[in-house]
């Protein structure tokens, strides 16, 4: 997707804005991400088992919903860690 021949085309559009133009695309995509979050976030209800795999270190993690938020998800890991996750990142998991 990176190197997607419609990335490199908003990229290169990207280049030509004005500063106010720049700002007020930032603006629009993180008001889509903050809504997709919520959108996500939806989708899951206390006590749904889910893991996540950390984008920074690649870790996967299981656990179960304990509170679902506005925009985050909050877990309870199964090695006891509470978390507070972007429903963007989880995936629900059967119990095995």
């Amino acid at each position: 997707m990176a190197n997607s021949p419609e990335l490199l085309s908003v990229l290169e559009t990207c280049r030509k804005l004005s500063p106010d133009d720049l700002r007020f695309v930032n603006q629009t995509i993180v008001a889509t991400l903050k809504h997709l979050s919520a959108v996500n976030a939806r989708q899951f209800r206390s006590g749904d088992r889910v893991e996540w795999t950390s984008p920074k270190s690649g870790h996967t993690t299981k656990g179960r919903v304990v509170n679902v938020m506005q925009k985050n998800v909050r877990v309870m890991a199964d090695d006891g860690m509470g978390w507070r996750v972007s429903g963007s990142l989880l995936r629900h998991i059967t119990e095995s």
